[in-house]
């Protein structure tokens, strides 16, 4: 399709849960390229468009930073000083992050990778995941997709969670300090750092986003444009 001088293309979604149409504008002239994406901002609705990324994890402190800013929320903010500490005061050798495909735990690890990332530019994520029963394909996809994208080092249990963290800390010692996305139902009780002392092996849970509803999970993801599994559309 031609239009003021440009070409114009339509591709199918790389991410159908933030957008249905992909609009590519060309032109082998900048200023008829500017004159055809204006004049297509022009006739569009201005609601039905979205300043999608396509790279989230590129710059990820940055744009998370900027959202801080521009929300403007406590629970953000705290969630954002109890990480800080983590990368600041803990080796990645010595963190794990609890990651089962869920939106909260995509949450906390984006969070941790975030802010790892202005301290370190490549490293390797400690994780770990539980199964008790056969998870879907598309979950399974999911997992596998996002060890690769955040460049995870998973070790994956067939118990509960609590007996898998004693698989885990026992096999590893050098792990002091388990990343969660747990979430509590009473605002009042819920803690953000627990210290466990199991005799064998001393352990810190971190649960930066206890105090979260679903609506402040799902703002940070759309937010940041974060992929997360098509099960919870």
């Amino acid at each position: 399709m031609q239009s003021a001088g440009g070409d114009l293309a339509t591709t199918p979604p790389i991410s159908p849960v933030y957008y249905k149409v992909r609009v590519t504008v060309e032109s082998d002239s900048q200023e008829e390229l500017y004159k055809a994406y204006n004049k297509l901002l022009s006739v569009l609705e201005q609601d039905c468009l979205i300043n999608f990324d396509k790279n989230p994890l590129e710059n990820a402190h940055d744009k998370l930073m900027e959202l801080v800013k521009k929300q403007n929320k406590d629970i953000l903010k705290d969630a954002v000083g109890i990480m800080e500490h983590c990368c600041q005061n803990y080796r990645p050798a010595e963190v794990c992050v609890y990651f089962d495909g869920s939106l909260e735990s995509t949450v906390t690890l984006h969070l941790y990778y975030a802010l790892l990332s202005k301290l370190f530019c490549s490293t390797k994520i400690q994780a770990m995941n539980v199964k008790d029963t056969k998870p879907s394909q598309q979950l399974t996809k999911y997992i596998q997709e996002t060890c690769d994208r955040y460049n995870l080092d998973i070790c994956t249990f067939h118990c509960p969670v609590e007996e898998g963290i004693t698989a885990l800390v026992t096999k590893n010692q050098t792990i002091k300090v388990i990343i969660q996305g747990h979430r509590s139902s009473n605002q009042k009780t819920c803690e953000k750092i627990v210290e466990t002392d199991s005799g064998s092996f001393q352990l810190l849970l971190v649960n930066p986003i206890t105090n979260w509803q679903e609506v402040d999970i799902l703002d940070f993801i759309h937010s940041l444009y974060l992929p997360y599994c098509s099960l919870y559309d």
